[in-house]
């Protein structure tokens, strides 16, 4: 194929990408639940986060989550927290009005007592809806459930989550 050809193939693709680009700027604030032995040293977390998602298409996007978590709970004289940060996709089963969706993350969460932090690999599962509250602005419901990989054993939370988004793009 010569580079001419290329480049109009390449050219037809991004224009069609970027025609439909859209992206999704979030905050929110939750509760997390502790579950099994975490459960057991650990009261519920309150906290929030941000998250951007780019859409490839309507049903399906792109994006990153970060946030902070404290247990308020002293272990040895410390307070504990949790710092989730994480890349995922959601797939969104309907596009307009009410937009339930499923999805999932992968990253680093941070587990600390006051200034000392581990970091430890985990994934959340998701599931939401969004309500469209205008063209550009939405409220979000979800459940996520937090598996971390701790030594010894798995270190989980179930979290509970409200918060509003922004759409911006075409």
């Amino acid at each position: 194929m010569n580079m001419k050809k290329l480049f109009l193939i390449s050219v037809l693709i991004l224009g069609t990408v970027t025609a439909n680009a859209q992206f999704k700027l979030g905050v929110n604030g939750g509760v997390q639940i502790p579950i099994g032995n975490f459960g057991d040293v650990a009261n519920v977390g309150f906290g929030g986060g941000i998250n951007a998602e780019y859409l490839l298409n309507e049903s399906f996007g792109l994006g990153l989550d970060a946030g902070y978590y404290n247990f308020g709970t002293e272990i040895d004289g410390f307070s504990f927290n949790m710092i989730p940060i994480t890349v995922g996709a959601k797939y969104y089963f309907l596009t307009e009005g009410i937009q339930p969706y499923a999805g999932a993350g992968l990253g680093i969460y941070g587990f600390g007592a006051d200034s000392e932090t581990n970091w430890n690999f985990g994934l959340a599962p998701v599931i939401g809806m969004q309500f469209a509250l205008s063209d550009t602005f939405a409220l979000d419901l979800n459940v996520k459930y937090n598996h971390v990989f701790t030594k010894g054993s798995a270190t989980s939370t179930f979290g509970i989550n409200v918060g509003v988004v922004y759409k911006f793009g075409n």
